[in-house]
């Protein structure tokens, strides 16, 4: 059974016990985690083929529009339902799959408004010499972990993960890092099969071929993100233990703490 460690970890500790949470929540997650996945697909099945003739009219753009919301909103939510059911088994705990939809679903409109104020800062940190939007980029991107873990408000978030991460910037990144390489060589393979299917299937629809591609990589990312959050949340931990020490170890040893 995973347990979070209960001091400060180094780079390499931290990575590991990221992997031990993924494999012990990964069965899990993978549920919500593909049906995420599988969401992304609609956009293409859906809004695809009226793009891949001619000039997309008003009519198409609105179409897409209307079908990206509920897709982007049940996507938010089923990546809090995983984020609360790994933070669980984080804390040798376990929850069922309507518990973590419903905690979710709770979460969803904070976790929304969170996004919408993250990509803000990010952009105006970007226009003003780029190196804030980048260190901003990082030092709020645990605010996901804040909301469905701790509870916190939209604002509160940001500002809590932003005074977690801002002392241990470098530490962070190398942690958060090490997985985003693992995604990257993945999908460098999807775009190499993309560009065989694209090389030999002359008689392919374009928005057919996106459809190909999206469902070739749903299991992909269904293994992928799950991986994404476990190592985040042990990095979160791992902040939240330099920064409260011993009134977090205390909260620890109170039996199936409820995030």
């Amino acid at each position: 059974m995973f347990k979070m460690p209960r001091q400060p970890q180094t780079v390499g500790q931290t990575l590991d016990n990221g992997f031990k949470l993924f494999f012990e929540g990964f069965g899990r997650c993978f549920l919500p985690s593909l049906f995420a996945s599988l969401v992304l697909v609609l956009p293409y099945v859906i809004a695809g083929p009226l793009f891949t003739a001619g000039q997309p009219s008003t009519g198409n753009w609105a179409t897409l529009v209307s079908v990206m919301i509920p897709v982007w909103l049940a996507y938010l939510w089923l990546h809090a339902a995983i984020l609360f059911r790994l933070g669980r088994v984080a804390q040798s705990a376990d929850s069922t799959l309507t518990e973590a939809l419903t905690h979710g679903f709770k979460c969803l409109l904070p976790i929304l408004a969170s996004v919408i104020l993250y990509m803000i800062a990010v952009m105006v940190g970007t226009v003003f010499l780029i190196i804030p939007g980048i260190f901003l980029s990082l030092s709020l991107y645990l605010f996901m972990p804040a909301i469905v873990l701790d509870g916190c408000g939209p604002v509160q978030a940001l500002k809590r993960s932003h005074n977690l991460v801002w002392g241990n910037w470098w530490r962070t990144l190398t942690v958060l890092t090490v997985p985003l390489f693992v995604v990257l060589i993945m999908y460098m393979g999807i775009g190499f099969v993309s560009g065989l299917l694209l090389a030999f299937g002359n008689d392919v629809v374009p928005s057919e071929l996106q459809i190909m591609i999206q469902l070739f990589q749903a299991p992909m990312n269904a293994i992928l993100m799950p991986l994404l959050y476990a190592i985040a949340i042990v990095q979160y931990h791992d902040l939240k233990f330099r920064r409260e020490g011993g009134d977090l170890e205390a909260r620890l040893t109170t039996p199936a703490m409820a995030y």
